[in-house]
């Protein structure tokens, strides 16, 4: 994004900092590595690295955020199998999801938080039960922070991702 492009977008970037309580300087940061004159797979490894230090430095549990509940991989299989109604959130990059996916799990990657924050509500029901997951469980927990300083009251992790559920429970999803 160019200098003009981020004064014009200027009043969402300080709504979505406010919102994620976090300074306009570290987006900018963000942004500016992410448009960067890198060639493209090391634009998406750098994406991908910022994104997780973003979550892991600003999204992690502090003192005044409620803890998570966890779901293990053997619980999830149970309840897929079980056809009771469950939202299903996997936050990967689409190029994890390609590579290795449940059914039935919405894709909203964290690296694209800025597109789909603000439709979350719509996209997703807030009281209905919601299980997140990611590659081993670190991403996904902090996606349930969010979720539920965002007001979702019924959230939980699924502990070691989809690597645990590959290697505990269905062994033909690839793992990498």
């Amino acid at each position: 994004m160019h200098r003009l492009n981020l004064e014009v977008q200027g009043l969402k970037l300080r709504a979505l900092c406010k919102k994620l309580q976090i300074s306009v300087s570290l987006i900018t940061k963000i942004i500016k590595v992410l448009d960067s004159p890198t060639t493209p797979k090391d634009k998406d490894f750098c994406k991908y690295n910022i994104v997780c230090d973003f979550y892991e430095n600003f999204m992690v549990s502090k003192p005044s955020q409620p803890s998570i509940n966890q779901i293990s991989v053997e619980e999830l299989a149970q309840r897929l199998s079980s056809k009771e109604p469950i939202q299903l959130v996997d936050v990967r990059e689409p190029q994890e999801v390609a590579i290795a996916h449940i059914d039935g799990f919405v894709n909203l990657p964290l690296s694209q938080f800025p597109d789909w924050a603000d439709e979350v509500h719509i996209r997703l029901d807030p009281d209905a039960e919601t299980l997140v997951l990611c590659h081993h469980g670190i991403r996904s927990a902090q996606m349930c922070q969010w979720l539920v300083v965002q007001g979702f009251t019924n959230v939980k992790n699924v502990i070691g991702g989809i690597d645990a559920y590959s290697t505990l429970i269905d062994h033909s999803i690839p793992q990498y």
